[in-house]
């Protein structure tokens, strides 16, 4: 059984062609054409996968299904004391007080550093809302092991001024569920996942989402079909989606939440009713391999 996260061909369409060679896509696509042909089942983490195997791969057999799924006992909605690490951790980023920092509005992404990530898209989106809501305040993770990139993300923040209102951090395994809880918005503008298991995470932490439209969590579950057509967004039950690499249409999905909290509340809570309990690994792993034909103990 195979249950590829992503696959070379969705890379291929989503990566400028001069990448294709770095990513070794054409590669992955001949290595993945073998795995299929030796699988006696595949499961899909997202329909654009299942797409991509029927239309892509002409792989014709039925698909299980089998996404990313939250651990509760780790994501899950809750108050987070004043002295908790993640404030601690915000103040010595920033350098901004960490009783200041309790009263912003905070906006989090949590994903590795990787240009497909688009996190220059996000801080530049930032810089547009703070101009407008001087309250908000950004969580980003940026690694400094990609230094390239880490250097010229840093660079940007010091060249929008944003020193003061954004926390770079590292690695904060430990952190991230509290990191999820304290945000008011959680925003991803990558243009590069399997399924989208930050967003998943911050959703079953009670967190309201903006993200770009290759996100297929936030696509197909927290915007939903019934969604509302507003300029360039589409505005659904759990998150805002907007067009990838759009940092204007990014800056006005932001603004739309940050200026009203009764909609961050209402989102906040359909992403959480959307996320839990239908994304837990018990329910979901038992459908999925009763779907591939293997016994469970005592069925």
């Amino acid at each position: 059984i195979w249950v590829p996260h992503s696959l070379g061909t969705i890379k291929k369409r989503n990566m400028e062609k001069e990448q294709w060679a770095n990513l070794r896509v054409d590669e992955r696509i001949a290595v993945e054409q073998k795995l299929i042909s030796k699988c006696s089942s595949i499961g899909a983490t997202s329909t654009a996968i299942r797409q991509a195997l029927l239309e892509d791969y002409d792989y014709q057999q039925e698909q299980l299904f089998l996404p990313p799924c939250i651990d509760t006992k780790r994501f899950y909605p809750a108050e987070v004391a004043k002295d908790a690490k993640v404030w601690q951790l915000f103040a010595e980023k920033s350098g901004t007080a960490k009783e200041e920092l309790e009263k912003r509005l905070i906006i989090s992404e949590v994903s590795r550093t990787d240009k497909t990530k688009r996190k220059d898209v996000l801080i530049k989106a930032f810089h547009k809302v703070r101009e407008t809501f001087p309250q908000v305040f950004l969580a980003v993770t940026i690694d400094d092991t990609r230094k390239e990139l880490y250097d010229s993300l840093l660079g940007l923040i010091d060249e929008l001024g944003l020193q003061k209102d954004v926390a770079v951090l590292g690695s904060i395994w430990d952190t991230i569920p509290d990191l999820y809880r304290v945000s008011d918005i959680y925003c991803t503008p990558s243009v590069m996942e399997g399924f989208g298991m930050s967003i998943q995470e911050a959703a079953a932490c009670c967190t309201p989402a903006v993200s770009s439209d290759l996100v297929p969590f936030a696509v197909e579950y927290l915007r939903g079909d019934e969604y509302k057509e507003v300029d360039k967004m589409q505005v659904g039950p759990g998150a805002i989606i907007v067009p990838a690499d759009d940092v204007e249409s990014f800056g006005q999905a932001l603004s739309l939440l940050v200026g009203d909290a009764n909609l961050r509340k209402q989102m906040g809570q359909a992403a959480f009713d959307i996320t839990i309990p239908y994304f837990t690994w018990e329910g979901m792993t038992r459908a999925f391999l009763e779907g591939a034909g293997v016994e469970l103990p005592g069925s």
